[in-house]
């Protein structure tokens, strides 16, 4: 069941979006993971930040250490959306969205996030890397119309 304004409305099925919600974390953390693998013995747990800021300050950086960079910056990418999609499903819900939408819009979500840390990290050339930026303007454009149905159920 999903709760609309004041009434229970009827649901389209099991409502699965409130679980990607953390398998959104997942997918943002993922990066993170790669990149110290990619650093190997150079990542300290102990200052974990402390790795990028190196890399950042180095002036001939290898490719590895680029690919690292671009680890990294997908996965503060990751957390940077993630309150933002959180809280359109909450809005989604609590306004009584469909869950077949939901659960459309939040599958379509996570695979805009994957695709977007793939593009990030091993794409190296500008003319593909608008493949990126545009895996990005979908997940935003998803969240977008998760608070729009919300505002219309509102």
């Amino acid at each position: 069941m999903a709760f609309g304004t004041g009434s229970i409305a009827l649901s389209s099925g099991p409502n699965y979006s409130y679980y990607t919600i953390p398998a959104a974390w997942v997918i943002a953390i993922l990066p993170h993971f790669i990149a110290v693998a990619l650093a190997k013995d150079k990542f300290k747990n102990a200052a974990p930040r402390q790795l990028l800021a190196d890399l950042l300050a180095k002036k001939d950086k290898t490719a590895l250490d680029k690919k690292i960079i671009r680890a990294e910056s997908a996965q503060l990418n990751g957390f940077e959306t993630l309150g933002l999609y959180a809280a359109g499903i909450v809005a989604a819900n609590v306004a009584g969205v469909p869950s077949s939408q939901l659960n459309q819009l939040s599958i379509g979500y996570l695979a805009s996030r994957i695709l977007f840390n793939l593009l990030y990290i091993y794409v190296t050339d500008e003319a593909t890397a608008t493949l990126r930026s545009a895996a990005y303007i979908s997940g935003i454009g998803i969240i977008s119309t998760l608070f729009i149905k919300a505002g219309l159920r509102a």
